[in-house]
Formats: structure tokens, C-alpha cells, sequence
């Protein structure tokens, strides 16, 4: 045999044992794979209710292993404060999205630890020990469930700016038939919550938000205590109802004046044609009482609102553990998640907490000279329909 002979062998040798060395690699891929496949089936089995395994109740919850938990409805909803057909839902919408990031933690336990967060004030450490990851991946998975909600939720559970006319009708008319104040498409008012952090000992956030009737929020924009800008004066808010021409076009003549859609605000802001205030003269007449009660009605509704928001998720009384950078997401992701669960009409309700708008009072002088017109038109007729009844 020559050596040219011998050295082609060689290489013919070298060849296939390299084949059947990538031949076990691709197995062993293979082989993970399907058992991967096979456990994210019994995940998703489990959670709609076709797992074939006997399920095995869990009676504390200080430990959440690798299997979905099967619990009754009601401890369900008493652990993570929103239903069980909820939670599926949630968990078709980002699953895709939470399983990219994090994909050695089942999507499951991503969220049901996520939700444990919003509803508990302790540590994310301590949340994190029960589902059995670490204080840093648990921050890592809280942020990203935060991230994702406001990325693929928002567009269709508050996205209420700018509005089409069909969204100002229905808004309007539930104002209207609810309380009799015509032209409302919305309430604001300020808010202010605490930050445990022990650096800065009086930092906060101030929470600019308006809802709607049924008790949606429609627009929230947040800011640190130590920014001093009035938050509606800078806000798109504003911009909106000042600038938009449909809120305009669809004004309706009440007596001799022509009155654009506006807000229901409080002695807090400047009294303007797209935003309405309270009288604030020392004697009032009939006329202004009755429409300083039923105004505060109507934006007493961001109040009740965000206390049912911190009653499902206390987590957003202190913000314990939530970083700076991540206190806006945080926020924001708190009230995309009460509208979807508003939506599907997944309430809760445990012991009462009252919140009131944070706010001064304003002199009450009329910002664009047509506020206080189109407030006496709207006193006048809401006194008059009430006599007509």
C-alpha cells in the first residue's frame, strides 16, 4: 500500500468517525427536544383542564414546583387576585413573547410569580424563593411581564387616544345616562405614590390619569416627585382635547352655546373649554350646587377606580423593590392589566381602601375666556332637565 493510499484512507477513517460523532449530537438534540415538547403539552394541558394525572391539591403557598399547581377557584383567586380563565388568557397572549426571554422557566411560573408580585408587599426575593428562582431572575421576569404586557396589550385595552367618533359617542352617552352631565369623555385627576427606597426616603411618583364611565382607565402618564412641571399643562392629555377637531365637531347647543366634548376635573386644573371645574365662589346658587354635585360624581370615578386598583394589586401602594427604570413600565402595566381584567369582567374585591386625588386648589379663572360660558350652559341644562322630570 503507498502512503498516498494509506493517507486517503486516513481521511476516509477521520471523516466518519467525525459523522457519527454529529450523529450523536443531532440524537441527543432530538431526544431533548421531544421531552421538551412533551412537557410545555402538559403545561398547556394543565392549564385548561385536560391533564389526565391525577391532580394533587397544594395546601400551602410558600412552594411551587416544576408541575402547574391545580387549585380551586376561589384559593386561585385569593392567592393572585384574578380568575383562573383569566390566567389562560393571559397566558395565550404572552406566551410566545415571555418564553423567548426566558425560556429555562415555564411561562406558567413566569406569571403566576409576576401576578404573585402585584399582590403581595413582600420581597421579590421571598416571591421568588416559592417559585424557586432567584431574587435577580425573579427581578429579571418581573420586568420583562411588565414589558410585555404594555408591548402586546395595550393597543387593545387602552388605547383610547386619539379617539374615533364612535368611541366619544358611546363614552359620552354612558356619562349622560348614568349621571345627566352631557359631553363628558372622561374624569381626571392627580395621584401620588410612595417608593420604599431607603437612598431616597421621600421620592415618589405622580400619576396623571383619566377613566371613563365604566371605570376604564384611558389615559395615564407618570412623572417623579422631583419634577416640578405640572403634569397635565405638559401632557399629550391636554394637547388632545385642545387640539383635536373631533371633539369640536361634535359639540352640541345647549341654550345659545355650542359645547365641545370635554373632561370632568376638579379645582385642581384651570377651568377651560375642554375641561370642566367645580364653582368655587363663596355663595352659590341653586343652579351651581346641583352641578358641583353631580361634576364630583362624575370625577370622583378616577378615585374609585384607582382604589380598586390598588385593592387587586397593593403591590403599587409602596412600589417595595421596583427599580427606578422600571417603576413607569411597572405603572403602567398595573392599569392595562385592571382594564383586560374590566373587559372580562374578572372584579375583586376584599376590604375597602379610599384614595383622593392629590391636588391644590386653583384660582378658578377661565384659562381660554370660554370655560365659564360653556360651564353656565351646562348647569343650566342639566337644573332643567332634572326640573322636566
Amino acid at each position: 500500500m503507498s502512503a498516498k493510499e494509506f493517507f486517503q484512507i486516513f481521511q476516509m477513517t477521520e471523516r466518519i468517525q467525525r459523522l457519527r460523532m454529529q450523529a450523536l449530537v443531532h440524537r441527543r438534540i432530538a431526544v431533548a427536544a421531544r421531552k421538551r415538547s412533551r412537557r410545555l403539552a402538559l403545561i398547556y394541558l394543565s392549564t385548561i383542564g385536560l391533564d389526565s394525572r391525577p391532580s394533587i391539591p397544594i395546601k400551602r403557598a410558600v412552594s411551587y414546583g416544576n408541575q402547574m399547581p391545580h387549585l380551586p377557584e376561589d384559593v386561585f383567586q385569593a392567592r393572585f387576585h384574578i380568575s383562573q380563565d383569566s390566567f389562560v388568557f393571559l397566558l395565550g397572549k404572552l406566551s410566545i413573547h415571555l418564553a423567548r426571554k426566558e425560556s429555562l422557566i415555564p411561562v406558567w411560573k413566569q406569571i403566576l410569580m409576576s401576578l404573585h408580585i402585584l399582590t403581595t408587599e413582600n420581597s421579590l426575593g421571598t416571591v421568588g424563593q416559592m417559585f424557586g428562582i432567584d431574587e435577580s431572575t425573579a427581578v429579571r421576569i418581573f420586568k420583562e411581564f411588565c414589558r410585555e404586557i404594555q408591548q402586546n396589550l395595550q393597543e387593545d385595552y387602552m388605547k383610547f387616544y386619539p379617539p374615533s367618533e364612535q368611541a366619544i359617542l358611546k363614552v359620552r352617552e354612558e356619562f349622560e345616562s348614568g349621571l345627566g352631565l352631557p359631553q363628558v369623555y372622561g374624569a381626571v385627576d392627580f395621584f401620588r405614590i410612595g417608593v420604599q427606597n431607603p437612598e431616597k426616603p421621600s421620592s415618589g411618583i405622580r400619576i396623571l390619569a383619566a377613566t371613563d364611565f365604566r371605570g376604564r382607565f384611558t389615559y395615564v402618564e407618570t412623572a417623579f416627585t422631583g419634577n416640578k412641571t405640572d403634569l397635565f399643562d405638559n401632557s399629550p392629555l391636554r394637547d388632545y382635547h385642545r387640539c383635536n377637531k373631533l371633539f369640536y365637531k361634535m359639540s352640541t347647543k345647549l341654550g345659545d352655546t355650542l359645547v365641545p366634548v370635554y373632561l370632568a376635573g376638579n379645582s385642581h386644573f384651570h377651568l377651560q373649554s375642554f375641561i370642566m371645574t367645580p364653582y368655587q365662589h363663596e355663595t352659590l346658587n341653586p343652579v351651581q350646587e346641583n352641578f358641583n354635585r353631580i361634576l364630583e360624581k362624575a370625577q370622583s370615578s378616577v378615585g374609585r377606580t384607582f382604589s380598586q386598583l390598588k385593592q387587586r394589586f397593593p403591590r403599587i401602594v409602596k412600589c417595595r423593590d421596583i427599580q427606578e427604570d422600571v417603576l413607569p413600565n411597572f405603572v403602567r402595566a398595573t392599569y392595562i392589566l385592571h382594564n383586560v381584567l374590566l373587559e372580562r369582567n374578572d372584579l375583586f374585591r376584599s376590604a375597602g381602601i379610599e384614595t383622593k386625588g392629590v391636588h391644590r386648589s386653583r384660582n378658578n379663572f377661565d384659562e381660554d375666556g370660554m370655560g365659564m360660558q360653556i360651564r353656565d350652559a351646562v348647569a343650566n341644562h342639566i337644573l332643567g332637565r332634572m326640573l322636566q322630570r
